[in-house]
């Protein structure tokens, strides 16, 4: 199995200082089962939340006029 850390993630002032703690512990366990860790970075990681409102927004409104979006917009 491989799996990417990302970096981003733990930059989050959100994080529960707890999981941060675990972690090293997680990545051990996992990679003595022979799992393949990577580091990652997503550098717009952060601003998924606004990215994410945005495109609610955009939905609703769309929905609201009766127009397809998301997944029904693609037929």
């Amino acid at each position: 199995m491989r799996s990417g850390i990302l970096k981003e993630a733990f930059e989050m002032p959100v994080l529960d200082i707890r999981i941060k703690d675990a972690f090293p512990y997680a990545d051990h366990k996992f990679s003595s089962l022979a799992a393949i860790l990577s580091d990652i970075s997503i550098p717009f990681h952060p601003l998924g939340n606004a990215i994410w409102t945005i495109g609610q927004r955009n939905s609703g409104c769309l929905t609201l006029q009766g127009r397809p979006h998301g997944r029904r917009g693609l037929d």
